[in-house]
């Protein structure tokens, strides 16, 4: 696994946590003590965060850290082609 795609699903896992909950990147900067662009670069997967940033934003949501985990090394099946 390349580690852009790891960063990339990982920020998948927090907007839909973000989403979740009905907040914007703005509510969570502000929960987390983030920047909002560094909310919204961590979303693009633009972002290498921390541990402690992972722990803050875990906080921020409400969630355990290995949720956020589990749910970025969960990808959608794309359905294969028949030949």
């Amino acid at each position: 696994m390349k580690h852009g795609h790891v960063q990339a699903l990982f920020g998948s896992a927090v907007r839909l946590q973000r989403k979740q909950r009905g907040l914007s990147q703005t509510e969570l900067a502000v929960r987390s003590g983030l920047h909002r662009t560094y909310i919204s670069d961590v979303e693009r997967g633009a972002r290498n965060l921390s541990l402690q940033s992972i722990a803050v934003l875990a906080e921020a949501l409400q969630v355990s850290i290995p949720a956020l985990f589990l749910q970025a090394g969960t990808e959608p099946q794309t359905p294969r082609r028949r030949n």
